[in-house]
């Protein structure tokens, strides 16, 4: 089995369309198929309200689209089921025995995919036939074990909220982040002192440190959802394995227990 990583920009997709003209990130962790028809059921997040309710209100008119229902919404995010035609990307990955294993990510006019295929052979057909009609921004190999993989695609809608997170960091945020890392702010010891940094960005010490405090708040705000997700993962992991140690001790006894009788 190979996965792919395919960041794909399709020209007849309605998701890709509505994403270039609004400043709206998807991310669809769950869909069907129902004859020629995609059915979606995911969120859109938008750091404008009144970009969301745009994007929502000309979603309907995108090609191939068919159908909106709009399951709970907030002032930047919402929770939508959809049904759409198959694009032409999707028909050509289901024809060359194509399996799709991961959320679909949709921001900025193109998509990412994670696509699982049993042969080289297949990869290389839908390739070619994927490059006629859409424009491959960029294809990796994801090199996961099966069990890594799966914690990946649980830990997606948690890591895309972080990555949304930072993608919201205002200009002024992101270039203090950036140059604290690279001189070393966060090294220990540190690189470079906080009225070095302030120096450096000409700013005031206190205007720095208030400042990073403010953007480690927001990070580690996300970190702590995805440590405690992984802490619960472990937690199950464990009674599953008390379980099936349980079970396979019941097993064995009800065997000798046969064999006495026998």
């Amino acid at each position: 089995m190979y996965v792919l990583s395919i960041d794909l920009e399709q020209y007849d997709c309605p998701f890709i369309n509505n994403s270039s003209d609004f400043d709206v990130f998807y991310y669809m962790p769950y869909w069907d198929f129902k004859n020629n028809k995609l059915i979606n059921w995911g969120y859109i997040f938008s750091p404008d309200s009144e970009e969301l309710h745009n994007s929502l209100s000309t979603l309907p008119k995108q090609r191939n689209f068919l159908k909106l229902d709009l399951l709970a919404k907030s002032e930047k995010e919402c929770l939508i089921k959809t049904e759409i035609n198959f694009t032409n990307a999707m028909s050509i990955i289901r024809k060359n025995s194509g399996c799709i294993c991961g959320p679909f990510l949709i921001k900025n006019g193109h998509e990412i995919w994670h696509v699982a295929f049993e042969d080289r052979e297949k990869i290389n057909s839908a390739i070619t036939e994927l490059s006629k009609e859409n424009e491959i921004i960029r294809i990796e190999e994801v090199d996961l074990s099966t069990v890594e993989l799966q914690k990946l695609l649980r830990l997606a809608p948690i890591l895309s909220s972080l990555i949304l997170t930072l993608e919201n960091l205002n200009s002024r945020e992101k270039e203090i982040l950036i140059c604290s890392i690279e001189n070393g702010f966060f090294d220990d010891p540190k690189k470079i002192r906080i009225q070095e940094l302030a120096k450096k960005l000409d700013l005031s010490k206190g205007i720095i440190s208030r400042k990073l405090r403010e953007i480690e708040k927001k990070i580690f705000q996300e970190i702590c959802k995805i440590l405690s997700t992984i802490e619960v993962d472990e937690q199950t992991k464990k009674f599953l394995d008390f379980k099936t140690g349980e079970t396979n001790f019941k097993a064995k006894s009800t065997k000798l227990k046969k064999f006495r009788k026998f």
